[in-house]
């Protein structure tokens, strides 16, 4: 694997996103907003200037507008690409302004009031305004279609949860229907946009799955007792369901099937699988780190039992540390890779083709943030927030399995003091964007071995 670096450049609270077509990084520094040519060069394009400190910052998903907020003086500015001398500001003093959503064609701009009290939309190329009046405050209140057709909107009404569909366009309401939900905590769209997926809090075990119209197709719940669903994943055929016992459930969406559970037990049996790998970091010695990239580096645990260390949940807390927070297929959805927040240092990739757990990975540091390459099936990248970006890959082999092939190396920013602590895949999945507090970076992958 083959990668440069660029040079390092401000930001401030995490602003800095690769444009969805790849052609630009934009970033933040208080007031101003910095667009560069995505190269290894990063020349500036534009430089934006706004009068209030930017606290939230998004591109369009075509690419052609880049919009800023600040929640303090209740205004949001939208800047068009090709067209520097374009600019519309959107201002909303009474009801204020959170959290925003772009529409899937980048005409419009959705943003919730203080305390959720309502959702504006912003069809700022058409100059009208819409009100949403009764959004319930979940983390995923305005989800679009894969398709880019309509948008979903959980509303509160009467303390019962309804699931809004509007055309992603014009924004007018096309079905709303009540689920048989206690407490919707999040939506999802079916891949093919067929479906809306609804689940409960963690006090109940409930998913449910509409189709458009609001029929209800599938309804499951894997017990009664005890804290329900922390995370779901979506992809083809296969529904993965990660939930507060520490288990992975694999739904067969065709025939809505159970097909498998996923345990996550932090004791490796001797009697487990041949080809499971266990990867484990560690520190090089001093006299050896000098001449590397970095100071730390993979050996094989080919011991058995293996006991992975485990934190102790603190069940004082609303959230407690337990659970599967990360079920997330890769994009051919041949592998599933999972975390255990009772096992936070700890990264299980499953070969879904086997059903079975093919490699584990135990980290110096807490996971901080796992991504899948959105374009190369068995590459994934990883940030523990410590000095490197973890990246593992697919060595092209025709006689070695799909465990024994996958590999993973840290690398570090060739910088002093860096700490990466968010990372963003580009589309085309060839540069890694890694950001730390008050810096970021390019990583541009020139080669990789997978297949």
């Amino acid at each position: 694997m083959e990668l440069t670096y660029s040079q390092l450049y401000k930001h401030n609270g995490y602003q800095c996103q690769i444009s969805p077509d790849n052609k630009y990084v934009a970033n933040t520094v208080d007031t101003t907003v910095v667009i560069r040519d995505h190269s290894q060069d990063m020349v500036v394009m534009h430089v934006y200037e706004t009068n209030h400190v930017i606290d939230w910052m998004s591109w369009s998903p075509n690419a052609q507008y880049i919009v800023t907020m600040n929640k303090e003086h209740c205004i949001a500015n939208i800047w068009s690409i090709s067209d520097t001398n374009w600019k519309t500001t959107l201002s909303d003093r009474r009801f204020g302004m959170q959290r925003g959503w772009w529409s899937p064609d980048g005409s419009s701009i959705l943003i919730s009031s203080d305390l959720d009290l309502k959702i504006t939309i912003w069809m700022f190329l058409k100059n009208k305004i819409k009100y949403i009046e009764h959004p319930k405050s979940i983390d995923q209140v305005c989800v679009p279609s894969h398709d880019g057709k309509y948008m979903a909107i959980v509303e509160k009404k009467d303390g019962k949860d309804y699931i809004d569909i509007l055309d992603a366009t014009s924004y007018e309401l096309l079905q709303q229907f009540l689920t048989e939900t206690t407490d919707v905590a999040s939506i999802q769209w079916s891949p093919d946009s067929q479906f809306i997926i609804a689940y409960d809090n963690c006090l109940y075990y409930k998913l449910l799955v509409y189709r458009f119209d609001g029929y209800l197709t599938y309804s499951y719940s894997a017990y009664e007792h005890g804290l329900g669903i922390k995370c779901i994943s979506w992809h083809d055929e296969l529904l993965a369901i990660g939930s507060y016992d520490e288990k992975v459930r694999l739904i067969n969406t065709c025939s809505w099937q159970l097909v498998t559970v996923l345990s996550h037990s932090n004791v490796i049996k001797p009697n487990s699988q041949s080809s499971l790998m266990i990867y484990e970091e560690y520190d090089l010695p001093s006299t050896k780190a000098p001449t590397l990239d970095t100071k730390v580096a993979y050996r094989v645990l080919a011991r058995r039992p293996i006991q992975l260390p485990v934190l102790r949940p603190e069940f004082n807390r609303h959230d407690p540390n337990i659970g599967i927070s990360f079920c997330q297929f890769c994009v051919d959805g041949s592998l599933l890779a999972t975390k255990d927040d009772t096992m936070p240092n700890t990264l299980w990739i499953w070969d879904i083709r086997q059903l079975q757990v093919c490699l584990i990975i135990s980290q110096k540091n807490p996971l901080r943030q796992v991504v899948w390459n959105p374009k190369y099936p068995h590459v994934l990248a990883m940030a523990c927030g410590d000095e490197n970006v973890y990246i593992l890959y697919q060595e092209s082999s025709t006689h070695s399995t799909l465990s024994t092939s996958l590999k993973i190396i840290p690398i570090s920013v060739p910088t002093s003091k860096f700490s990466v602590r968010h990372i963003e895949w580009s589309s085309d999945g060839r540069t890694l964007l890694l950001l730390d507090h008050h810096l970021y970076c390019l990583a541009s992958f020139y080669y990789l071995h997978c297949q």
